[in-house]
């Protein structure tokens, strides 16, 4: 729910709140290795290639989810085109369970080709 959370704060433009939100995250769930490391990412305590790295193991559903916020990290940060195209991946690992979170990542990825960010400035 953490994660859900800081990704509604992160699309007001509340980047303080998304932050704090993604921490309580990898605080409060060290045992949920996967959910753990996303929310490390998104709040800049790893890389994207430490992330993607630890992912290359994971199941695809985990990936889907990862690839998924790698977009709305980068669409918050302006960075259009990497925002894109990791929406776009989240569309081709698409899984039957995750269709919820693929629904998402391709109307903001619709959105994002039309040059409409939602994202508060």
């Amino acid at each position: 729910a953490y994660l859900k959370l800081g990704d509604l704060y992160a699309n007001l433009g509340k980047k303080d709140m998304a932050i704090k939100a993604w921490t309580k995250v990898y605080t409060d769930f060290k045992e949920e290795i996967w959910f753990s490391e996303i929310a490390r990412f998104l709040t800049g305590d790893i890389s994207i290639n430490d992330l993607l790295s630890k992912t290359k193991a994971w199941q695809t559903d985990f990936k889907v989810i990862a690839f998924y916020y790698i977009a709305i990290k980068k669409e918050s940060e302006g960075d259009i085109e990497g925002a894109k195209t990791y929406y776009k991946k989240c569309r081709s690992k698409a899984i039957q369970k995750l269709d919820y979170l693929t629904a998402i990542a391709e109307e903001r990825l619709e959105k994002l080709e039309r040059g409409d960010s939602s994202h508060a400035e």
